[in-house]
């Protein structure tokens, strides 16, 4: 056998053989392993056991000597234990740590006045543990350089108190039994008959090798060996002659053989000719796809310094071989990295290469043959030597240029928003166009960093040639435009037509745009070089023009600019047609009073004055409408991330980031409270709010709004005091409207009271000699007070009574406004007494309708969902929600926060993408918002509902609009759930969660 494993005829036989020895070899060694690692695993526990066996039993045998004092008796038993095998050491040690006994009586000076301590200053610690606790300590630790195993073993509390005189009824230590244990003899017993087992295990294994080794060469060995043979024979001739084989497995291998080696020569060169085309292949697609991805391999030989990276990223920024070459030196490529931006690529390189960080990433520009820099993302992993040592680097680079270009234009966005949003609101704020076009100007000068800005009005009978500005922010090295009559007969002629149909003029340089010369004549006389002009339009047509001015050079305006400026025009144009509106119908409303004195004329200025007022109202609805999703969706995204942001769903946040986003809340959701209180406002003016009559508690609803204003009053140290009569009848009244009223009367009471002040909320039952009973609320405080001419405008919407830049008191002026609509509604009326730095007295009167006495009501079995069950997830498959919304921001706020919750997201940007999505992936449940591009909610609502595979699909829909008639609409065209903007991502979740479970 052992000729046959040298005769290369027989490889395919050594192969057989030696890979069942390498088997048996495995199988043998592992079950070695196990048996040693069992050994030694059991080894800790043995060595425990022993010691505690032996300090047991020593305690046993000395516990009565002990208390008589056998000293002889004591140190025989203790020296007869310290000759077992593996024992180093025997100690009795008593509470106060004198040696009692000892097995090796030389280290002992004299027993009794020694304490362990003194032999074994490092066992000290353990003994004392053990001692006071009365529990067993064992450590492994070394003594007089041995690696030992100590046992301590306290004794009975109360078996030295008779042998101590220092011991005492108050003495808490016990007396110990020391064991120390030579865990090499220990070892090295385990070893030894660990040793044993394997050596009988090997010799089992050779003997079932050795056999094995017979009966392979007997019954393969050598049918195999002809067959080799013959087929080294077949090499050299071409052809393959079968010698004769068994008539077995192995001869039916060898006719195998001469089938398949026929086959094998033409396969041969058919492969050769396929792998050298896939090769080709292969090669061209790396270069394509590393062209197309935009990623190159570079590799860095750091002992050698050579930089090695591919050709795609030199031909990308321009450079010629003996510009850009590789390989080159690693200083010579970082010559090419932007030199802001050298030494992060250095810092982070190095960090990875000395171990700091598990991967070497970077984002960094590198400059291309024109110095144009483009930004890169390069990473890449080192190669270690034996010594831990890099001595390479390996990684790619990878063009992010678009993924740059997303993120400045996502900042430009997100700012751009916030500032459209803070000049938004503020033009809300008021109606005088003079405050808000200051606001404006300095607004859009900030942001766009110009060197005027302006607004221009012209003169209402100059047919577009003659104006001023009324309103400019500009920089001080320039001329003021401000009051400065402005004629331009050029622009009447040539520009206005074109302003009024909405044009926008952008002009990089005066001097290069084709302007005719008397217009550049009048830029040039406000040192003008560059200027953005966007018309503003009011009922009549062309108002004036809001410009941006850029005077000590040339500039070039970006898109994204020009949007913002026209998208502020149109909310200052809003502004105008407010203003024009307002004041006409103050005029016309001077017309009708002074027409009153002829009854034909009048009625036909009535008329015309209500066609005007329908207008308007229509106007104002549907300028409220837009203004409320306009602002409810960007606070949807806001107030959602918010909340987002609080529930840590993105990561945990400290005290202070917490502070910040409540403040955030708080702000967002005062901003909201006034978008309500306008359409409130709006509502009731127009009829379209119905009173929610039910029969109402008077004490709950006194005591609930008081809730609401008592911590308002105890940081201003004000007093409140409520005079509520017991037992009064519950009234039919709307309880939430009517909350809303007395919180705001309150509220205005703790704003106008100075601190140290009294308000009172009185409520009496008033009866009148031929009047109907009714209830009356009265609020009192001891505020500000109003004058006398001040009182008739207090109820008119928008207006307040310091209505200065610099008020002290801030406010919208609609609270009393509804105060006095919703009172009026219920059939009551306000009245107001009040008397300047005296105070003031509001009442409130209504119908007394006394309801029916409410019945005590049994109990009844309802299924309730649990909190808790709403807070957990359906069972099973991750539940796919299908949302549908076109603003990026809301879908961003809601995909983030749903994922964390658990759901599985896909998105749609319109009706018709939600019912394509909704055939291919039949979602759990759909989020749809209303107002959409290509189709709305409402359409594609109804279009779900009438297909047989999607009907069943719960249907969530959201809307910022908020106005009457919006969850009707909603529901009839299939939505299960209706929810309003801005949304409470958690009241999402509930609503998701409440139709899931339905289902």
């Amino acid at each position: 056998m052992k000729s046959l494993f040298r005769s290369p005829k027989n490889k395919l036989s050594n192969q057989l053989l030696i890979g069942f020895g390498v088997s048996i070899a495995v199988i043998g060694f592992a079950a070695i392993s196990i048996t040693y690692a069992y050994l030694r695993s059991n080894l800790k526990e043995q060595v425990k056991q022993r010691a505690m066996s032996i300090t047991q039993g020593l305690e046993f045998a000395t516990e009565g000597l002990i208390e008589d004092k056998e000293a002889f008796l004591l140190d025989r038993i203790v020296e007869n234990y310290a000759t077992l095998p593996t024992v180093l050491e025997i100690s009795i040690v008593d509470p106060d740590g004198l040696i009692l006994s000892h097995s090796n009586v030389i280290e002992i000076k004299e027993i009794g006045t020694t304490t362990y301590a003194n032999i074994h200053p490092n066992l000290a610690a353990s003994l004392q543990q053990a001692s006071r606790n009365g529990t067993e300590v064992n450590l492994r630790t070394v003594v007089h350089g041995k690696p030992v195993f100590v046992q301590f073993l306290p004794f009975s509390s109360t078996l030295f108190k008779k042998l101590s005189k220092t011991s005492s009824e108050l003495n808490q230590y016990r007396g110990v039994a020391i064991a120390i244990l030579d865990l090499q003899q220990i070892e090295r017993e385990a070893l030894q008959n660990a040793l044993l087992a394997i050596l009988v295990m090997v010799i089992s294994m050779g003997l079932i090798l050795v056999f094995m080794g017979w009966l392979i060469r007997k019954l393969v060995l050598a049918p195999l060996a002809k067959i080799h043979l013959a087929i080294k024979d077949s090499e050299q001739r071409e052809n393959f002659d079968l010698p004769q084989l068994p008539p077995n497995e192995i001869g039916f291998l060898g006719s195998t053989f001469a089938s398949v080696f026929e086959q094998l020569k033409g396969y041969k060169q058919m492969e050769l000719i396929s792998a050298e085309r896939k090769y080709e292949e292969a090669v061209q697609r790396y270069e394509l796809a590393t062209s197309a991805a935009k990623v190159w391999v570079w590799d860095w030989d750091i002992q050698a310094d050579q930089f090695v990276f591919e050709q795609g990223i030199q031909h990308w920024l321009g450079y010629v071989n003996q510009d850009l070459s590789s390989p080159c030196q690693f200083q010579s490529w970082l010559d090419y990295v932007h030199s802001s931006d050298r030494e992060a690529f250095t810092t982070a390189l190095q960090n990875h290469l000395e171990g700091k960080v598990a991967e070497f990433t970077c984002e960094h520009r590198l400059i291309d043959v024109h110095g144009q820099p483009h930004w890169f993302l390069s990473r890449g992993q080192a190669v270690l030597d034996e010594n831990e040592r890099a001595i390479r680097a390996i990684g790619t680079i990878t063009d992010i240029a678009e993924r740059k270009q997303t993120e400045i234009f996502i900042q430009q966005q997100a700012q751009r928003e916030s500032i459209l949003l803070a000049i938004t609101q503020r033009i809300r704020q008021s109606l005088e166009l003079k405050t808000i076009f200051e606001i404006v100007v300095k607004e859009i000068r900030l942001f766009l960093n110009a060197d005027r800005v302006g607004v221009f009005q012209f003169y209402p009978s100059a047919q577009f040639n003659d104006g001023e500005f009324v309103a400019e922010s500009v920089l001080p090295p320039f001329n003021s435009a401000i009051a400065i009559k402005v004629h331009d007969h050029c622009f009447g002629e040539k520009y206005a037509l074109a302003y009024q149909n909405g044009k926008i003029q952008d002009v990089d340089d005066i001097y290069q745009a084709g302007l005719t010369d008397c217009h550049i004549q009048i830029l040039e006389q406000f040192q003008i070089r560059a200027n953005l002009v966007v018309p503003l339009l009011n009922l009549d047509g062309l108002w004036g023009l809001l410009c941006i001015h850029q005077c000590d050079e040339p500039r070039i305006w970006q898109a994204v600019e020009v949007d913002l400026v026209q998208q502020i025009a149109n909310q200052l144009t809003i502004a105008i047609q407010q203003a024009t509106l307002v004041e006409r119908l103050q005029k016309e409303l001077a017309e009708r009073q002074q027409a009153e004195m002829k009854l034909t004329e009048s009625n036909q200025k009535l008329a015309i004055s209500n066609d005007e007022l329908m207008r308007a109202t229509r106007m104002k609805d549907d300028f409220l409408a837009n203004m409320s999703h306009e602002l409810r969706t960007p606070l949807n995204s806001i107030l959602g991330l918010n909340e987002a942001l609080q529930e840590q769903i993105f990561g945990t946040l400290n005290e202070r980031q917490s502070k910040t986003l409540r403040t955030i809340e708080g702000s967002a959701t005062h901003l909201l409270a006034l978008i309500n209180d306008i359409l409130d406002v709006s509502k009731i003016e127009s009829g379209q709010v119905n009173l929610d009559l039910a029969s109402t508690s008077i004490e709950n609803l006194c005591q609930s709004s008081l809730t609401f204003i008592r911590q308002q009053a105890l940081n201003k140290r004000i007093q409140v005091i409520h005079q509520i009569p017991k037992y009064l009848p519950d009234l039919i009244l709307d309880e939430r409207r009517m909350r809303q009223v007395l919180i705001n009367l309150l509220n205005n009471a703790v704003k106008f009271t100075p601190e140290g002040g009294t308000i009172t909320l009185e409520v009496s039952h008033v009866k009148e000699s031929g009047n109907p009973p009714y209830l009356r609320f009265v609020v009192i405080d001891t505020g500000i007070g109003i004058s006398e001419e001040n009182i008739q405008k207090l109820f008119q919407p928008f207006i307040q009574i310091d209505s200065a830049l610099n008020r002290q008191y801030v406010g919208t002026g609609l609270g009393l406004a509804l105060v006095k609509r919703i009172v009026e509604l219920h059939g009551g009326k306000v009245g107001l007494t009040s008397e300047v730095d005296v105070g003031s007295r509001f009442s409130v009167d209504l119908p007394f309708n006394e309801s029916e006495p409410r019945q005590e009501e049994s109990p009844t079995t309802e299924t309730v969902t649990s909190n808790a069950a709403l807070e957990q997830p359906p069972e099973g498959k991750s539940p796919l929600i299908l949302i549908a919304d076109d603003n990026k921001a809301n879908i961003i706020t809601f995909s983030g926060y749903l994922e964390a919750k658990g759901y599985r997201m896909i998105l749609a940007k319109d009706g018709k993408e939600v019912i394509d999505l909704a055939k291919q992936y039949q979602p759990d449940l759909i989020v749809m918002d209303i107002q959409m591009p290509l189709m709305d909610g409402l359409e594609a609502s109804r279009r779900i509902r009438l297909d047989p595979q999607l009907a069943h699909i719960p249907i969530i829909a959201l809307t910022a609009l908020a106005m009457a008639g919006d969850r009707e609409k909603c529901l009839e065209s299939g939505a299960n759930e209706y929810l309003t903007k801005p949304i409470r991502l958690k009241q999402l979740d509930q609503t998701i969660r409440q139709l899931l479970n339905k289902m």
